[in-house]
């Protein structure tokens, strides 16, 4: 699995499956989402691609209002890890 913490150093991905989101917590509609996206590009022949933020959206568009984070960007990404995207 790549991982790209900015938008310059994505190398062009033709063909992909993508999903994008926070993912935060992960729960079992973020996991069947992924899984779909992985055997839909195994199918196809393509990139699964996935999409996330960090920080979370919300944390950046309205200071004030603060979600409470459910996993640690770290966590996070230890458990996409376990979906074999690429």
């Amino acid at each position: 699995m790549e991982i790209y913490k900015e938008l310059t150093g994505v190398p062009s991905c033709n063909d992909s499956i993508v999903t994008i989101g926070t993912f935060d917590g992960c729960h079992r509609g973020h996991q069947d989402v992924i899984k779909k996206v992985v055997y839909n590009a195994k199918i196809f022949s393509s990139k699964s691609v996935l999409i996330t933020f960090n920080p979370h959206p919300r944390h950046i568009l309205n200071e004030n209002n603060k979600i409470p984070i459910l996993m640690h960007i770290d966590k996070k990404l230890e458990f996409l890890h376990s979906f074999n995207l690429d």
